[in-house]
């Protein structure tokens, strides 16, 4: 008789995973089967917190890489104001599948995470995600960085912040205000070779340069983009460290960052268009 596949139930879906979380996250109670939000009438496979203020999810599906329940409450998940990560636990055969890939890409775009489990029980985390509350869908991104005026090494440059982003929005915002800086020093290394500002300005910080820029009659007509530059460097290259107290500043927090990575790719398109309007192209 042929060896008959091995067929993972949810039960053990969920106690594999469970297995997994607990390893991670130092035993945390976990919830199995109960509803999570009242207004969904959704009860996924487990639930836990972390911390204080986040809420992990997982929901098994032993047959498909992309579950339908998942898929039809996606945009009540994204409205919810609350801080949720949410994540796909499938056999790990059905990620091997070539016929799956697509679903493994949706699922991604839609800012779910993955854990597959293998024969002997194993989990293992495909890719991660983060809070729902601050994704950024794969379209509006590249809606973004479609402007055929970004060349190709900012284009570059802003993928990688991107995917950093998909992985840890704080550091992906932190990528993006890197790239920002980039360009204010190569805007001013060339205004320097054009004769409008010293050469010694190069040492100083990019919020210094963004300053003298600002006082420069050669920046006149790029004063606002150089004061929104300057703003958006000191509001987000160095951000509060400090733990939220209460759920609001959680939520508030985690939302911001979002904001700050969307925004920050608006200031530096509105930067180089306005350094190109008094000569400088600028680059990285």
């Amino acid at each position: 008789m042929p060896i008959q596949p091995f067929v993972q139930s949810d039960k053990f879906l969920i106690d594999c995973v469970k297995n997994f979380f607990s390893d991670y996250y130092e035993r945390p109670k976990i919830i199995e089967n109960e509803e999570v939000f009242e207004s969904l009438k959704w009860i996924p496979s487990i639930h836990f917190k972390p911390n204080r203020f986040l809420t992990i999810i997982a929901e098994v599906s032993p047959e498909k890489v992309y579950p339908k329940t998942l898929k039809f409450h996606h945009a009540d998940l994204l409205n919810l104001q609350c801080l949720i990560s949410i994540f796909c636990v499938c056999p790990e055969e059905n990620y091997l599948k070539r016929g799956n890939q697509t679903e493994i890409m949706d699922l991604r775009k839609d800012g779910y995470g993955l854990i597959t489990i293998n024969s002997e029980g194993l989990g293992t985390r495909q890719f991660g995600c983060i809070p729902l509350i601050q994704h950024i869908s794969e379209e509006e991104f590249k809606g973004e960085i479609s402007d055929k005026n970004l060349p190709r090494n900012i284009k570059i440059a802003l993928k990688d912040a991107f995917l950093i982003y998909q992985n840890g929005a704080d550091s992906g915002l932190q990528k993006l205000t890197e790239i920002a800086e980039a360009i204010v020093i190569d805007a001013c290394k060339k205004s320097i070779r054009k004769g409008y500002l010293d050469n010694k300005l190069i040492k100083n910080k990019t919020t210094e340069i963004l300053e003298k820029m600002d006082e420069t009659d050669k920046f006149k007509d790029a004063i606002a983009s150089i004061g929104g530059m300057r703003s958006y460097l000191k509001y987000y290259r160095n951000p509060s460290h400090h733990a939220p107290k209460s759920r609001k500043e959680a939520i508030d927090k985690h939302r911001e960052c979002k904001h700050g990575f969307c925004e920050g790719i608006k200031v530096i398109k509105r930067f180089r268009f306005a350094m190109k309007q008094v000569g400088i192209q600028t680059s990285i």
